[in-house]
């Protein structure tokens, strides 16, 4: 499921209260639509989400700033936090995460090779860490004739940056190819191997080659997606044979950014 999100400053903004509540705001038939486990529509009406805002804010105010990335203003929303429902209290948007992905920075753009990098963020940690996912479909154009463009893995990286009390340390996380000419994913902790830290910001730098025979490349079309798991400990995401990325409900939509880069500009435009 995707939620609204909007354009500021060329970034698009996901944030996790909307979705939590909106999924919350469906009736059981539009769950049983679905096809929701049981288990899964039992985590959507509990209280754990709130279970975990109420153990924050058991929390120093210092713990909370270091360690959790909030602001005076984020800690006092939390402090006033009496454990109503999330839906029922809108300020405590403020203390879940917003996600954004930035504007694609092209490396590389010649008519065999293309390099860009794509920049992910949260402002502070979510509610929910578990496993996430960053999904990547691409779709070349050789004029009027053919050709394919392979990810070259081992170019390729996801370094993510993780906030371990106000400092940070960096994991480099495996991209796998799904198909060697369209999709690839990277699945990544939302917390560090120690437990103590959170995902602040993934950097990917992709490139891909023209596999051998193909025309010149003139634009290639992409999709990055994003995809935050609320209801499950693993992401799931498929590529339809359609085209594009899709999630199942277990993982949000969180961001997606289309658009293509121009070989002839070298440069990246938004769909």
């Amino acid at each position: 499921m995707s939620v609204s999100a909007s354009d500021i400053d060329d970034e698009v903004v996901f944030s996790e209260y909307e979705f939590i509540t909106s999924i919350r705001a469906m009736s059981n038939s539009e769950l049983d639509a679905v096809a929701l486990s049981e288990s899964e529509i039992q985590m959507i009406r509990s209280n754990a989400i709130e279970n975990e805002i109420l153990s924050r804010k058991q929390l120093s105010d210092a713990v909370l700033a270091e360690k959790y990335g909030y602001t005076y203003e984020d800690i006092s929303v939390l402090r006033a936090y009496e454990g109503e429902r999330l839906e029922d209290n809108v300020e405590l948007a403020a203390i879940t995460g917003t996600l954004t992905i930035a504007k694609p920075t092209v490396l590389t753009a010649t008519t065999a090779r293309i390099g860009v990098q794509v920049v992910w963020s949260w402002d502070h940690c979510p509610v929910v860490c578990a496993t996430d996912v960053f999904a990547i479909y691409w779709d070349p154009t050789f004029g009027s004739q053919s050709g394919n463009m392979r990810i070259d893995i081992s170019s390729s990286s996801h370094v993510v940056r993780y906030n371990v009390y106000d400092t940070y340390v960096n994991y480099e996380w495996d991209i796998t190819q799904v198909s060697p000419n369209s999709a690839a994913k990277s699945e990544f902790g939302m917390e560090d191997r120690s437990g103590e830290g959170w995902a602040a910001k993934g950097t990917l730098k992709l490139y891909f080659s023209a596999t051998s025979g193909s025309a010149a490349l003139t634009e290639i079309d992409f999709i990055f997606a994003y995809g935050h798991t609320v209801l499950s400990v693993s992401p799931s995401v498929s590529f339809p044979a359609s085209g594009g990325i899709s999630f199942a409900w277990t993982t949000d939509e969180a961001d997606n950014r289309s658009g293509y880069i121009n070989v002839s500009t070298k440069m990246w435009y938004d769909n």
